[in-house]
């Protein structure tokens, strides 16, 4: 019986870390997709965004959770998974994965810091990032924007029924 728990909680802990990485890319693109003119070419594109928009906000939660900071969930789902590896003795996943995590980690904050300090361009070809007024987009973006910045309380109320 103790062998089918310690695999009801592996799958638990891959499925809630599955679960937050895929809400933040659900969230990332279908505020990507909002867009009414979508010129992105390049990530200079994104150049052209305002700090105070609402989307660059969004970016800005989803790139916290997907990087492992520690207020959002993306951190606990993560500090979760390498528990697991320590406590299961794959001490060379854990090597492994550990700085994998660090490299992810500064790849988020220099997006985060290119959408807040870039230039916008000089050129004449300004487009107008408006949002699309969907009531499906934000049904779904307020959910997940709330379960990215709160969800630590719900991950761990969902790892003390399980064990």
């Amino acid at each position: 019986m103790l062998f089918y728990k310690e695999n009801l909680v592996v799958l638990v802990t891959s499925l809630t870390y599955l679960l937050i990485y895929n809400a933040s890319i659900l969230l990332f693109f279908s505020t990507l997709f909002q867009f009414k003119t979508a010129p992105f070419k390049t990530l200079q594109s994104f150049s052209k965004f305002n700090t105070f928009n609402s989307a660059s906000r969004i970016f800005i939660i989803v790139f916290f959770s997907m990087a492992g900071v520690p207020p959002f969930v993306g951190f606990f789902s993560k500090v979760l998974i390498f528990v697991l590896l320590t406590n299961s003795s794959y001490f060379v996943l854990f090597c492994f994965f550990f700085p994998i995590a660090f490299l992810g980690l500064y790849f988020y904050v220099q997006n985060i810091r290119f959408l807040n300090t870039s230039k916008p361009s000089t050129t004449s070809n300004q487009h107008n990032f408006y949002l699309k007024q969907s009531p499906l987009y934000y049904n779904v973006t307020i959910p997940v924007l709330f379960f990215l910045t709160f969800g630590m309380f719900f991950v761990d109320d969902l790892l003390l029924y399980v064990s």
